[in-house]
């Protein structure tokens, strides 16, 4: 009884974070069409609700997986290690995700071609570790 439902949170939550990947990369391309138009107080609008999308998807994870992690006694090798992994690797990007963000979301930044290649270099960094994280965690995640 106590699997099925520590399995149905976790595939709850596997369904609420795809949810979240989902509005964070529909934000993303949302800042890329304004930028597009060169509407500066669009971008930034957008910047701040990405911002806002991001911060809270990566605390929640770090809640859970937290929290998941201090029962490792219920956790197979497999997914304490897919966690482990994971967490380890998303070390690098994490940082560089919050100080563009805060220094973007900043009052009076202009969103010039130095914006456009950072944010697109953040973009594909994102995009890349939603289809990691979804392809491989979350398919654990989901088993356990």
């Amino acid at each position: 009884m106590f699997g099925l439902l520590f399995g149905s949170h976790n595939k709850k939550l596997v369904k609420k974070w795809q949810k979240e990947h989902h509005k964070i990369l529909q934000q993303a391309q949302k800042v890329f069409e304004a930028y597009e138009y060169n509407d500066q107080n669009a971008v930034a609008k957008l910047l701040e609700d990405l911002r806002f999308s991001a911060m809270e998807h990566l605390m929640d994870e770090d809640i859970e997986f937290n929290k998941l992690l201090d029962k490792k006694e219920k956790l197979t090798p497999e997914l304490e290690k897919g966690i482990s992994d994971f967490t380890k690797s998303f070390e690098a990007i994490k940082p560089k995700l919050r100080e563009f963000l805060r220094y973007y979301t900043q009052k009076g930044v202009e969103y010039n071609g130095e914006f456009l290649i950072a944010f697109t270099e953040i973009a594909e960094a994102l995009q890349k570790r939603i289809a990691y994280e979804e392809e491989t965690l979350y398919r654990i995640l989901e088993q356990h």
